[in-house]
């Protein structure tokens, strides 16, 4: 733990980048064929009931002090998608520089639903407490799932204990998460054969 949290300290302002980027970018799905269907999708959370947690601190050579914790937290999500709407429960890892208060997130998200389960991959920047992040997973349904996620984060009050709900998704603005399903093949391309294929015939001299 302590000679990878150095490693981790650095890649926090990549990350952060890097997760900042994915969200504000247009969603390309690269797969031998698109998507029958989309759907903008979206939902709310808590989960901030503390079921089991390991913390540390590390002050690597650069001087920073990190203080990490590894924890399960639960909850209740709510949408009006029954696919996001369920108890949820978030396995965390933070590694939080306590020095410049700014850290990352990441971990699983699963959401029970009445159709299945909602299994997603989680990533995040938190900066002072305020996390933005990622979400790509499945839902119950066998749709997948990919989008972007808000919300206020602690080490020991989990996701959003302050009153206000996380937000995963927000029906097309800029944290917007979309579901898709199902596959509809590419159509063959057409050729098209210029005049100098026209003539298959044979010239003599």
């Amino acid at each position: 733990m302590r000679r990878f949290l150095p490693r981790m300290g650095r890649r926090v302002l990549l990350a952060g980048a890097a997760i900042i980027a994915l969200a504000a970018a247009s969603i390309a799905i690269a797969d031998s064929g698109s998507p029958a269907s989309t759907t903008l999708v979206s939902a709310t959370f808590f989960a901030n009931t503390l079921v089991k947690s390991h913390s540390d601190t590390c002050t690597p050579t650069s001087g920073d002090a990190f203080a990490n914790t590894d924890a399960v937290f639960t909850g209740t999500a709510a949408s009006t998608d029954a696919r996001l709407a369920g108890p949820i429960t978030i396995h965390v890892r933070s590694a939080y520089d306590s020095t410049k208060n700014v850290g990352s997130l990441s971990g699983d998200a699963f959401i029970d639903t009445t159709p299945g389960h909602f299994d997603a991959r989680l990533s995040a920047v938190n900066v002072n407490g305020a996390v933005q992040g990622w979400l790509t997973g499945n839902l119950g349904d066998g749709s997948h799932f990919v989008g972007s996620f808000s919300a206020t984060f602690s080490p020991t009050g989990g996701f959003s204990s302050s009153g206000t709900p996380a937000m995963i998704g927000s029906n097309g603005g800029t944290n917007t998460a979309i579901a898709w399903s199902g596959r509809c093949n590419a159509q063959s391309p057409s050729h098209h054969h210029g005049d100098d294929h026209g003539n298959h015939g044979h010239h003599h001299r």
